[in-house]
C-alpha cells in the first residue's frame, strides 16, 4: 500500500513539473526575422540588436528606426510559437503606436496601443515594458507595430519579448509521458486487486 502511494506521489509530482517549468523559465525570445515595410531610415536590425538608448534620445538618432507618416509596419518573427508575459518597446513619446500578435502572420489581434499621453519623458524616446501596457499574457509566433497617429514623426529603438516555449521542450515531454505511464500502471494494478 505504501508503495502505491508513492508510485501515484511521484506521477502527480511529474505533471506537476511540467506545470512550474512551462511558467517559471521566462526569458528572452529568440527572434528569427524582422520585417519593415514602407519608407523608413536605418536597418530594421536595430529593432532587435539588444541596444535600448537612454530616454529622452533623440527619435532621429542612429539607434533607432525613424520615419514620417503612419504607412510602415515592423515585424518580428519568433523561432517558434511562445507564451509571452512580457513586452519592452521603445518609441518616440509624443505618437501613438499599436502592438499586434499573431500565431500565423496572416491573422492579428491588437495587444496594446500605445497613446501619444502614455509614458514618463516629456521629448525623444520613451520605455515601455508590460507594467506600463498592462496587457494579459499571449501566445504568438509575430509581433508587429506601427504608428497610428502623432505629429507625423515616428521611431522605435528597441522591440524585446520575453516568456516561454509553448510546445513542452523533449525533456518536459519525458517526464509528462513517464508520470502518466507510472499512473496508468498503478490504476491497472489496483483493479487486477
Amino acid at each position: 500500500m505504501q508503495f502505491r502511494l508513492s508510485a501515484k506521489t511521484f506521477a502527480i509530482a511529474a505533471i506537476l513539473a511540467v506545470g512550474v517549468y512551462s511558467t517559471s523559465n521566462a526569458a528572452l525570445i529568440t527572434v528569427n526575422s524582422v520585417d519593415g515595410t514602407g519608407s523608413y531610415n536605418n536597418s530594421v536590425s536595430l529593432l532587435t540588436d539588444g541596444n535600448i538608448p537612454g530616454n529622452g534620445t533623440g527619435w532621429t538618432s542612429d539607434t533607432n528606426v525613424w520615419w514620417y507618416g503612419t504607412a510602415p509596419t515592423f515585424t518580428l518573427k519568433f523561432n517558434s510559437v511562445y507564451n509571452v508575459n512580457d513586452l519592452l518597446i521603445q518609441v518616440d513619446n509624443n505618437d501613438d503606436y499599436r502592438i499586434d500578435y499573431s500565431l500565423n502572420g496572416t491573422d492579428w489581434s491588437t495587444l496594446h496601443t500605445i497613446s501619444v499621453t502614455d509614458g514618463t519623458v516629456g521629448w525623444g524616446m520613451d520605455t515601455f515594458t508590460q507594467a506600463d501596457m498592462h496587457f494579459s499574457p499571449f501566445t504568438a509566433q509575430y509581433i508587429r507595430v506601427q504608428a497610428t497617429g502623432g505629429d507625423d514623426m515616428y521611431a522605435i529603438s528597441e522591440i524585446q519579448a520575453f516568456g516561454t516555449a509553448a510546445v513542452p521542450e523533449p525533456g518536459t515531454l519525458a517526464l509528462f509521458g513517464t508520470g502518466l505511464l507510472v499512473s496508468q500502471v498503478f490504476r491497472k494494478r489496483k483493479e487486477s486487486l
